[in-house]
């Protein structure tokens, strides 16, 4: 065998050298890749609890939104209503300083307002 030249025995001996530092670094890699796993485990764990989160959240506002709603069908004209209730409660008591009513339109007069007071009343419960 010519100087220099290298023998089987060597090429063997820097083989097996190689193939373990190569089992090293995939151990290494293993070691890595098990790490990510266990990491990307507890994200999935965090992204599905935000998702839950998400979604009762989303239940929440749809809820919150269809009882508004209800609530605006309720009071729709109940500004209006007072408005009007007052407005006759006024004009009763102009004319009641005024002397200008009777007996039979102050009770007729009475009546309407507490028909009207009665009206609000239940509407206003029902919200």
């Amino acid at each position: 065998m010519a100087k220099g030249e290298i023998t089987n025995e060597q090429l063997l001996e820097a083989l097996n050298a190689f193939a373990v530092q190569i089992n090293e670094r995939f151990d290494r890699l293993e070691e890595r890749m098990d790490r990510l796993e266990e990491r990307m485990d507890k994200l999935e764990e965090r992204v599905s609890s935000l998702e839950d989160t998400t979604r009762s959240h989303t239940l929440a506002i749809k809820e919150l939104t269809t009882r508004v709603d209800r609530l605006e069908q309720h009071t729709v004209g109940l500004d209006e209503d007072v408005k009007y209730l007052y407005k006759l409660i006024e004009s009763f008591k102009k004319d009641y300083k005024a002397d200008a009513l009777n007996q039979s339109q102050i009770r007729s007069r009475l009546e309407e307002l507490e028909t009207i007071a009665k009206y609000l009343q239940k509407k206003v419960s029902t919200i």
